[in-house]
């Protein structure tokens, strides 16, 4: 309650085991989720700067949390800085991440499958201030989807009875949609017939070892591999508006 649903900023550096309160922060309230990096994408005005990405229900909210002072006694951080606030054709923005390189933002609706096939929503935020939709990826797929993380030229998405489902992203960077490479059936029980809110939560890909730990709330934590596969980086040239 203490931030009414938006941002709940907490400092895990100056003591891990002790983490401390910092301040909050929203743009209309409610922040579902975020990512913030430390900047070194094409929009060299904000190299080196704490950037966040937050998805707000009906919205993509981009903001410079670099300061982080509290003034007043209602624990706002005031110097949070609002670079952009972008709508689409959205059910519920729920959460999404960036490519490596900073330029590519790909987002997931969950609300958006409940009547229709899975998509994913490709921005280009090669400038913060100014992120354009450039594309939308849509499956023939009857899923819901919920989280996404990327890794390399691949992003990750966990998406409910349809399982993990792993899409190259280079063909956005042409302004195409995402190419599905591999894919792990997490509840094979599924018949694909209509929307359910079964199988795959989330997942973490970033372990040394290239494990890939996948959340089934019917299965529990399932340790899966890749099979070899030819690797496909992202490019390095910004995208295609």
């Amino acid at each position: 309650d203490r931030c009414l649903g938006g941002i709940y900023a907490m400092d895990v550096a100056t003591d891990p085991l002790n983490p401390t309160f910092v301040g909050c922060w929203s743009v209309d309230e409610y922040v579902h989720d975020i990512q913030c990096v430390v900047y070194s994408g094409p929009d060299t005005e904000f190299t080196g700067r704490e950037i966040c990405f937050c998805f707000d229900e009906n919205s993509l909210a981009i903001i410079d949390i670099t300061d982080k002072n509290v003034t007043g006694g209602n624990s706002e951080m005031t110097n949070v800085q609002l670079l952009s606030n972008v709508t689409y054709d959205f059910e519920y923005t729920h959460q999404g991440w960036v490519t490596d390189d900073h330029s590519i933002l790909l987002l997931d609706d969950e609300g958006y499958e409940i009547k229709q096939f899975s998509a994913t929503w490709q921005f280009d935020i090669t400038s913060l201030r100014a992120p354009v939709l450039i594309g939308k990826t849509e499956t023939d797929i009857v899923t819901i989807d919920h989280n996404q993380y990327i890794k390399g030229g691949f992003t990750y998405q966990s998406n409910y009875a349809s399982g993990l489902r792993i899409k190259s992203i280079a063909p956005v960077y042409k302004g195409k949609p995402l190419k599905e490479v591999a894919y792990f059936d997490a509840f094979p029980g599924d018949t694909g017939e209509e929307t359910t809110w079964d199988g795959v939560w989330s997942s973490y890909i970033y372990l040394p070892s290239g494990n890939l730990l996948v959340g089934s709330q019917e299965y529990g934590l399932l340790v899966v591999r890749e099979q070899p596969r030819e690797e496909t980086s992202a490019p390095t040239s910004s995208p295609s508006r």
